[in-house]
Formats: C-alpha cells, structure tokens, sequence
C-alpha cells in the first residue's frame, strides 16, 4: 500500500468486509496478483494476516463507527455494520465509497458515497439524474441497477446511500 493513496482500508476485526474487498472490489490485473489475494483473504478467515505484508495502521481518535456511516444510519443502514472504506481515487472532487454489509451477508448490502470537499453536489446531482433515467427505461433495468435511499450533509460534506450494485466490479 501506498500511505499517500490507499486503495483499501480493511477493518481487520471484520474478515468476511475484508474478504469481499480482496477478492472481488480489488481488480487485480494479473493472475498472480489475485491468486495473492485470494491467499490473503484466506488467512484473514483462518488467523489474520501474515506479518510480512506491508500494512498501514490507522487509529481512530474516538471508538465505533467513522462518523459517515453514523450519520448515514439516520438513512435506514444498521447502527453497526460491517464496512470497507475505499478512499477517493484521483482529484480532491472524487468522492470516497464505504461499502457497508448487512449482518452476515458476504457481499455489500449499500454503499455510502461522500464528497471530500464542502459543498461539492455536482456528482450527486448527476446519480439522481441517472436513477430517474433508469427507472424511465423499466423495471427490468431497475432490477439491474442500484436504488437510491436518500441523501444528507455532514459539516458541509455531502453524501448519499444506495444500495450496492451487483455482478463483478
């Protein structure tokens, strides 16, 4: 991992959140990359990771949830999900994702999406434009897409809930 621009952050007491990541959120362009992340999703469920990877600890200033997804659970998300946070790829416009699970489920049941810069809604704007088209095109296509549940701001920072999106990444 790159400190200046994680693709990950992995809560390791949550295995199966960090299984899904390593194995399908990663798109691992070759064989042997996968075939090691597979191998590390593996010891995640078996007895965490090895010691040799290179690993970036982040703390956290308060216990529980990041204050996102606590926010976002006045949007309908379980009080404690499991989660993994995938930061913002790219410009500071680029919007981070939380990929939350429900309770037992293996893969994502929503995703959090949020702005990084105060006031930024352009891209919000945009997948509600996007939503409205898809449901204009039908309910088999509705079926296949994600379904927005809603919309809020924290200190200025926007960001919306829906559900996850299904089918490799």
């Amino acid at each position: 991992p790159d400190p200046a621009s994680p693709d990950l952050l992995l809560p390791l007491d949550e295995p199966r959140a960090s299984r899904y990541a390593l194995t399908e959120w990663i798109a691992a362009s070759r064989r042997w990359k996968r075939l090691r992340n597979r191998g590390v999703a593996a010891l995640l469920r078996v007895r965490g990771l090895p010691v040799r990877l290179p690993v970036i600890t982040v703390g956290a200033r308060h216990p529980g949830q990041p204050r996102l997804l606590a926010h976002a659970a006045e949007l309908g998300l379980p009080a404690d999900p499991a989660w993994v946070l995938a930061p913002a790829q790219g410009d500071r416009l680029s919007r981070g994702v939380f990929l939350v699970f429900a309770p037992e489920r293996r893969r994502p049941s929503w995703v959090v999406k949020f702005a990084r810069v105060p006031g930024w809604t352009e891209p919000f704007e945009r997948d509600e434009r996007a939503y409205g088209f898809v449901a204009s095109a039908g309910e088999a296509a509705a079926r296949h897409a994600p379904r927005p549940i809603g919309r809020a701001r924290l200190d200025g920072l926007e960001l919306s809930v829906e559900t996850a999106a299904v089918g490799p990444r």
